[in-house]
């Protein structure tokens, strides 16, 4: 009985470390359960590139009416291709259509303008809808949601939606 007593303890020992190893592999060394190609991809950031006519006065509008600030343009000086503009940890690339299509040939037929709305939070509304009902149209007028925002949306010069909104307390 001594001697069945340590077989089976022999092999439980063997198991065990058996096991141990696997799950030291699995977890350390093979990433498991994403070791077949399946790792979660983290997604650290989002920026729409949005095809305009005219770069230099996107800027303008952006940087005038909403405060943005250019980041870089391509090129430097002069009339731009690519501008990145940026505020508040907000990032927007403009780029002009010529070069778009030029590079995603694919884009040539598209119509400027877009088939969605940028969802923009601000703190004071009413004098963003100011400043915007002065410049842009206004698609939809100011109005409160059933999820506790006070909105309206306009377009842009190039025809993109814009729909800014402040949380109602």
């Amino acid at each position: 009985m001594k001697n069945n007593y340590k077989s089976i303890m022999f092999l439980l020992i063997i198991f065990m470390l058996v096991g141990l190893t696997w799950v030291i592999i699995g977890v350390y060394v093979l990433d498991y359960p994403n070791f077949k190609g399946n790792k979660k991809m983290q997604i650290s950031k989002l920026t729409p590139n949005l095809m305009v006519k005219d770069v230099n006065k996107t800027v303008e509008f952006y940087e005038s009416m909403l405060n943005f600030k250019m980041v870089i343009s391509m090129p430097d000086t002069g009339s731009y291709d690519f501008a990145i503009l940026s505020r508040d940890g907000i990032e927007l690339m403009f780029q002009k259509r010529e070069s778009f299509v030029s590079e995603l040939p694919q884009l040539c037929e598209t119509v400027i303008g877009g088939s969605f709305a940028l969802y923009i939070d601000v703190d004071d509304i009413d004098e963003v809808y100011k400043k915007m009902k002065a410049h842009c149209e206004i698609l939809k007028e100011m109005h409160d949601t059933f999820y506790g925002t006070k909105e309206f949306s306009c377009k842009d010069l190039n025809g993109y939606i814009l729909t800014f909104a402040e949380t109602v307390e």
